[in-house]
């Protein structure tokens, strides 16, 4: 048994415990958030350019405000994940030694303090897949992680690119997700896209106003279309944000590729519902919400709060409002979570 089985195994009765003693308990809708995020203190400088000093500071915080916040929205357990822009955008010289220390301390100092509450994705030097194929079967064999989280594209290539073989080949062979988070836009594309809008409309326009939302959904579908899940069939993606805008371009994409797309396998929406699941991160919004379901289902759907930058106890409200019914709210809320991350809780 690899200490990753053996730890969360551990950690079980303690959950079981735990949760009877947090608000809510009666709750049947116990609850994992899978993209949540941190920094640490060695990391606080990558993030440092793109969020406030205020929310810098609730990335750092991993004990007391957080665990309050968790407890006040019935979240049972945060799945922490490396804050925007991870190591993406880091030379492999630099990013190799960062990535190993941060998941070493997301581990030790974070997840082992509280192995109850936190579960982990690493973080992964993609400058160098080869370095962070090592990593992600290190991250995972090792210390217990449930996958990686990788925000976007490396030195303006996507996944897709047949340097980053090794990642995906890992992640297969592992049987663990890749969760694939948006990115910061870079220089020529603000100054292509966003620019002329003044700085704080432009900038949140390039960002969660619409375009990396827009950047990630390209590159799930560019994963389908290029044939990565025909070439490693068990690849498990994760997309939040109610899909990307995924499932409102869901019909759009089967009438354009159907019959254009004929060296894959499969239609391309198949993969949606075979490789494909999405998180509701970020996203109160009912509309969004039941498209998602008529496109993925609710085994494919699963709760996140995109902590700190979304209201926990607000998500929480949201989602225990939506009108589904009780085992659908069960499987999104926890079951499903549990099941692709092999979560003992």
């Amino acid at each position: 048994m690899n200490r990753r089985k053996a730890m969360v195994g551990a950690a079980a009765a303690a959950v079981g415990s735990l949760w009877h003693h947090l608000p809510g308990a009666h709750s049947p809708a116990r609850a994992i958030a899978l993209e949540e995020h941190f920094v640490t203190p060695a990391t606080m400088d990558i993030a440092k350019g793109n969020v406030t000093v205020e929310l810098l500071h609730r990335l750092a915080e991993l004990s007391q405000r957080r665990l309050a916040a968790m407890d006040e929205a019935h979240i049972e357990v945060q799945v922490l994940s490396l804050a925007a822009p991870g190591f993406q955008n880091l030379d492999a010289p630099v990013a190799i030694p960062q990535a190993i220390a941060c998941n070493n301390y997301l581990r030790r100092q974070i997840i082992d303090r509280n192995p109850a509450r936190f579960a982990g994705w690493a973080a992964l030097p993609t400058a160098d897949p080869e370095a962070a194929a090592r990593e992600l079967e290190r991250s995972v064999k090792d210390l217990g992680l449930a996958g990686a989280l990788i925000n976007g594209r490396t030195q303006g290539l996507f996944l897709d690119h047949a340097r980053f073989d090794p990642i995906l080949a890992a992640a297969a062979d592992l049987d663990v997700p890749i969760y694939l988070h948006p990115n910061v836009p870079t220089k020529a594309i603000v100054d292509e896209y966003y620019s002329g809008l003044g700085p704080v409309v432009g900038k949140i326009l390039s960002l969660g106003g619409l375009g990396w939302h827009q950047e990630t959904a390209l590159h799930a579908l560019r994963l389908i279309l290029a044939g990565v899940f025909d070439k490693y069939p068990t690849l498990k993606l994760i997309v939040g944000h109610l899909g990307e805008g995924l499932p409102f371009y869901h019909g759009r994409i089967r009438e354009q590729f159907d019959s254009k797309a004929t060296h894959l396998r499969h239609s391309p929406d198949t993969y949606f519902t075979r490789n494909l699941w999405v998180t509701t991160s970020g996203f109160c919004d009912d509309a969004a919400f039941d498209l998602a379901l008529r496109v993925f289902g609710d085994t494919r759907i699963m709760f996140s709060v995109d902590y700190p930058f979304s209201d926990a106890t607000v998500m929480r409200g949201w989602f225990d409002a939506a009108q589904i019914t009780a085992a659908a709210r069960r499987r999104i809320a926890h079951a499903n979570a549990a099941s692709l991350l092999k979560l003992a809780i």
